[in-house]
């Protein structure tokens, strides 16, 4: 399941209930520092971790939440991801993780004509565990 950027947000605190367990919010210590949400996010949940797409540092990051050990972890991006974070995202891909980018191009490929080109590029995350 992936929910779409929920507007700009400026102050991020995370709080959790345990079903059946809890009566009351409880806040989270294992934040990421300086995690920045101000641009819009997209969140994913797959096979039990909760993949949100956001910024540490001026760095595009994944940040990742396991539910039952209510861990968070900071995943960076692939390497060709990282150079422009521009029309980027975290996508859902046959029960898997995935990072797609588009990126515009122009090519020359008539000496009389020159087309601006998209080319759009996915990554899958295999094993999140390991």
């Amino acid at each position: 399941m992936c929910n779409s950027s929920f507007g700009q947000i400026r102050h991020v605190e995370f709080s959790i209930v345990t079903l059946g367990q809890d009566f009351y919010w409880r806040n989270l210590d294992s934040v990421p520092k300086k995690l920045d949400f101000t641009t819009g996010f997209r969140v994913c949940y797959v096979d039990d971790v909760i993949f949100c797409s956001g910024w540490v540092d001026s760095t595009k990051v994944i940040v990742t939440f396991k539910v039952g050990p209510e861990k968070f972890r900071v995943l960076l991006l692939p390497n060709g991801a990282r150079a422009s974070a521009a029309n980027s995202d975290i996508i859902q891909v046959r029960g898997r993780l995935g990072y797609v980018k588009v990126s515009n191009f122009n090519d020359d490929y008539d000496d009389n004509e020159v087309e601006e080109v998209q080319v759009m590029t996915i990554w899958i995350l295999e094993d999140y565990h390991k």
